[in-house]
């Protein structure tokens, strides 16, 4: 999962420039105000949603991949 979040990041930084910096900035700082010693569930709850967005956009991105990568193997750029 946070692999494929990663990739989604990554791969909103092409597609949709605002929510790529939304996203980065706001689990930046939730990740901040979470590193100290004294952390609830509460604070992760609002990085979920963002979460599960760049999952999303990963699993795009490798879908669209796998579909290029069926429909021409040779003119691929990503070698299987």
């Amino acid at each position: 999962m946070l692999l494929l979040a990663l990739v989604g990041w990554l791969y909103l930084r092409r597609q949709n420039r605002k929510l790529f910096l939304l996203t980065g900035l706001i689990i930046s700082y939730f990740v901040l105000v979470s590193a100290g010693t004294e952390t609830y569930s509460r604070i992760r709850v609002p990085i979920d949603p963002l979460y599960a967005i760049t999952i999303a956009a990963g699993v795009e991105f490798v879908v669209k991949m796998l579909k290029r990568a069926k429909a021409s193997p040779a003119d691929s750029p990503y070698p299987m």
